[in-house]
């Protein structure tokens, strides 16, 4: 069976420390072997950002992401997390732009494709900031964004303020066998009041996933603890 994680881990905190301080280039940049193509939205150098390796679907309000007249897919440089450019994400829900209709959606869906290893386990981690709904959100006003890993759900939340900044999220998920796995790392935004910004994305691999025969041969052994175990302790 396939799980998932949140925890906390060196890298993790390493790459929280280094967003506190001033950086050309994305933290998530110097992160060994992540495997995410354009992880703070950075590429190609010397430039404002874009969203290159990435595929942008759904709710594309505003026209093509990331052209000049496009108020809410963007590429944002006033507010990374490191670096110089973040991913930004407002567009709205068919209420929130015409006051009809759909009051959640439809979604703006950013996705890569990964080069996942079968039965392996993943360090996944992101940063996303919540610009809109400063303490909490009311209707009409309709904030969602979630995130799946090779097909694995991750997070979703609704109305929730991520506070003055950036929110860390991080998980430990595992790949299975080929049929299991379609390889996309994948977010969803929809913002009728700001925007989700999204920053540092890492993807590292972290080792194998038990196999079934493994688990198998450790069932006896884990039989045979429990009865000396049940031995040792007296029943009243």
């Amino acid at each position: 069976m396939r799980q998932v994680f949140v925890y906390g881990l060196a890298a993790v905190a390493a790459l929280y420390c280094a967003g506190t301080a001033e950086a050309s280039t994305s933290a998530c940049d110097s992160v060994l072997k992540n495997i995410v193509v354009n992880c703070g939205f950075e590429s190609p150098a010397g430039t404002n950002g874009s969203f290159n390796g990435w595929t942008i679907t759904g709710n594309l309000e505003g026209g093509v992401p990331n052209a000049p007249t496009n108020n809410y897919i963007y590429i944002d440089n006033a507010n990374p997390h490191t670096g110089n450019a973040d991913g930004y994400f407002g567009a709205q829900t068919t209420y929130g732009q015409t006051r009809t209709d759909n009051t959640t959606g439809p979604l703006t869906t950013l996705s890569q494709t990964l080069p996942l290893l079968n039965n392996e386990y993943y360090s996944v981690s992101f940063y996303i900031y919540n610009s809109g709904c400063a303490n909490t959100c009311t209707a009409p006003y309709y904030e969602y964004f979630d995130a799946y890993f090779d097909g694995i759900f991750l997070t979703a939340q609704v109305n929730q303020s991520t506070g003055s900044g950036y929110k860390l999220f991080t998980f430990l998920p595992g790949t299975g066998l080929p049929s299991q796995n379609n390889g996309i790392l994948k977010f969803d935004f929809v913002n009728d009041d700001a925007a989700f910004q999204l920053d540092d994305v890492v993807v590292t691999a972290v080792g194998p996933t038990p196999e079934p025969a493994t688990l198998l041969l450790a069932l006896p052994v884990l039989a045979l603890l429990y009865w000396v175990r049940r031995k040792k302790i007296p029943v009243a």
